[in-house]
C-alpha cells in the first residue's frame, strides 16, 4: 500500500514558517516591553529605598539644601518610572497588534494540521479496508467489490459453468457412436 503522503505539506510548512517569525516579532516586542517594565520597577525600587534611608538618616537633624537635593532626586526617580509607564501605554498596541499576528498564524497553521489529520484517518481507513478485502480474498470469502467485479465464490459457480458448456460443446460435435 501506498505510505501517506500529505498534499498540502508545503502549505503546511509555510504556515509553520509563518508562526514562527509572528512568535519572533512578538518575542523581540516583548523583549522591549520587559525592558521598560524593568526600568519602570526599578525606579520605583530605588525610590522606596532612598526615601527610607533619607528619612531614617535625616530624622533629627534637618538642612535645607540636603533636603531640596533628595527632593529633585526623587522627582528624577519619579519621572523616570513615569516615563516608563507612559512608553509602556505607547507599546501595548504593538503589542496587542502582534498578539493577533500569533493568534492569527497558529489558526491558519491548525486549520490546515486538521485537514491532514483527517486525511491521514482517511488513509488509514482505506489501508485498513484493502487489508481487510485481502484477507478476505486469502479465505476464499471475498464478495463483490465495488465496481461489481466477481471475487471466488462467484468465479467458482462461472467456471464450473463453462466447464460443464465446453463439455456440452465436445459432446455434441463428437460422432454419435452407435451401440453395437
Amino acid at each position: 500500500m501506498k505510505k501517506f503522503r500529505f498534499r498540502l505539506e508545503a502549505l503546511l510548512r509555510m504556515r509553520r514558517m509563518e508562526e514562527e517569525k509572528a512568535l519572533g516579532e512578538l518575542a523581540r516586542v516583548m523583549l522591549k516591553v520587559n525592558e521598560q517594565e524593568n526600568i519602570r520597577n526599578e525606579a520605583f525600587r530605588m525610590l522606596n529605598e532612598v526615601m527610607d534611608n533619607f528619612s531614617a538618616q535625616h530624622r533629627e537633624d534637618f538642612q535645607l539644601d540636603l533636603y531640596q537635593v533628595f527632593d529633585r532626586y526623587v522627582e528624577r526617580l519619579n519621572a523616570e518610572a513615569a516615563d516608563a509607564a507612559t512608553k509602556l501605554k505607547e507599546m501595548r498596541p504593538e503589542l496587542e497588534e502582534y498578539m493577533g499576528k500569533v493568534m492569527e498564524a497558529r489558526r491558519n497553521r491548525r486549520v490546515v494540521e486538521i485537514l491532514k489529520e483527517r486525511d491521514q484517518a482517511q488513509h488509514k481507513h482505506e489501508v485498513q479496508r484493502a487489508e481487510r478485502r485481502e484477507m478476505e480474498m486469502i479465505n476464499g470469502r471475498a464478495k463483490p467489490d465495488i465496481f461489481g467485479s466477481l471475487t471466488n465464490e462467484h468465479t467458482s459457480g462461472t467456471q464450473q459453468l463453462e466447464k460443464f458448456s465446453d463439455e456440452e460443446d465436445e459432446f455434441a460435435g463428437a460422432p454419435e457412436q452407435s451401440p453395437a
